[in-house]
C-alpha cells in the first residue's frame, strides 16, 4: 500500500512532463513557421512576433520591420487552444443537436473536408455523365457549390488538391465515390450512415 502514493505521483509526473513537452513542441512549431517567413515579415507582424521566443538576431530584425500589408505570421495560440481548434469542429460535426449551419461550418474545418468534396464530386460526376449532360464537369461543380454554400472555383480547387495527394500516394486519398444526398443528410440531420466511413 505504501507504494501507491509513489505510483500515483509518478503517473502525475509523467502526465505533467507530457503536457510540458507538448507545449514546447507547439511553441517550436510556431517559431519555425515564423522563421520560414522571415523574409516577408512586415511592421504588422511585430505584435505577433513579440509573443514568440525569438533569437536575439530575429528579435533585432523584428524591431526594424517596415512595410505595409497584412501580417504573414500566424497569431500565437497556446497548445490547449490549438488542440481545441482541432477537436471542437470534430465534436460539432458529429453532434446530432448541432444546427445545419454549425455542422457545415465544422465540417469545413475538418482535415477530411477536401476529400469529402472530391469524393462527392466523383459520385455526382458519374451520375451527370450517365444522364448525358453536355457539360458534366461544370454542372457537377455548380451543383455541389450550391449545396455546400461555396463557389464552383472552390470545388475545383479542393478536387485538384486531393488529386495531387492521390498522385503522391494513393493511400492518402482513397475515399470511394460518394453521394451528395448522403452528405447533405449528414449536414442537415447529423446522420452520416448514407455517406462514407472515415478511412
Amino acid at each position: 500500500m505504501t507504494d501507491q502514493p509513489n505510483s500515483l505521483q509518478g503517473f502525475v509526473d509523467k502526465i505533467s512532463d507530457a503536457i510540458a513537452a507538448g507545449h514546447r513542441r507547439h511553441e517550436r512549431a510556431e517559431l519555425l513557421a515564423a522563421y520560414r517567413l522571415r523574409h516577408r515579415w512586415k511592421a504588422s507582424d511585430a505584435p505577433r512576433l513579440q509573443t514568440l521566443s525569438l533569437s536575439p538576431v530575429a528579435a533585432r530584425r523584428a524591431a526594424r520591420l517596415s512595410g505595409r500589408g497584412r501580417p504573414v505570421v500566424a497569431a500565437h495560440t497556446d497548445a490547449v487552444t490549438g488542440l481545441a481548434i482541432k477537436i471542437l469542429p470534430l465534436i460539432v460535426a458529429f453532434q446530432a443537436k448541432a444546427t445545419r449551419k454549425e455542422r457545415l461550418l465544422a465540417i469545413k474545418y475538418l482535415v477530411w473536408w477536401p476529400h469529402y468534396v472530391e469524393t462527392v464530386y466523383r459520385g455526382e460526376y458519374a451520375i451527370a455523365k450517365a444522364n448525358g449532360l453536355s457539360r458534366p464537369t461544370e454542372a457537377t461543380e455548380e451543383n455541389i457549390a450550391d449545396a455546400l454554400c461555396i463557389s464552383s472555383a472552390v470545388v475545383r480547387k479542393l478536387c485538384i488538391k486531393v488529386r495531387q495527394l492521390r498522385q503522391e500516394g494513393p493511400e492518402a486519398a482513397d475515399f470511394p465515390p460518394g453521394a451528395l444526398g448522403g452528405f447533405l443528410e449528414w449536414i442537415e440531420e447529423g446522420r452520416r450512415d448514407n455517406f462514407l466511413p472515415l478511412n
